[in-house]
């Protein structure tokens, strides 16, 4: 393991050893090698990569609803994406689905039809290569 992946692995303690190379280099890949991810660099880089209503709906998740939007992510948010959606408990799946349409844990907890059946619709993908 790289050296500034190994400092990447010290500010988060949530991943085990098998998953910080993975991790941390797509975070220093979107990053250019910084301490944080901007929105629009995060966008830019999925843009071509991911269905745009997949992108939105990490990136709420990670930059938070609107209105409320984070200027940056750092490692710590962005592994816990990866965590939550790979190995989480279905109370994190839950609560990555929430915060990804904008809710927040404050909010009533019912979360409407149409919007878990487009998250979860068949046709958002990730295109070939």
């Amino acid at each position: 393991m790289g050296n500034s992946s190994q400092k990447l692995a010290e500010k988060c303690s949530l991943l085990n050893k098998n998953e910080i190379p993975v991790v941390a280099s797509s975070f220093k890949l979107v990053s250019k090698n910084s301490e944080r991810i901007k929105e629009d660099e995060l966008k830019k880089f999925w843009g071509t990569q991911m269905d745009p209503r997949l992108s939105q709906y990490i990136t709420n998740f990670l930059f938070g609803p609107h209105g409320y939007r984070n200027p940056s992510v750092e490692f710590q948010r962005f592994a816990e994406l990866y965590v939550y959606c790979v190995r989480g408990t279905i109370d994190e799946r839950i609560t990555v689905l929430m915060c990804s349409l904008g809710q927040t844990e404050q909010e009533p907890s019912e979360i409407a039809y149409p919007l878990i059946k487009e998250v979860s619709s068949p046709h958002i993908h990730f295109p070939p290569k």
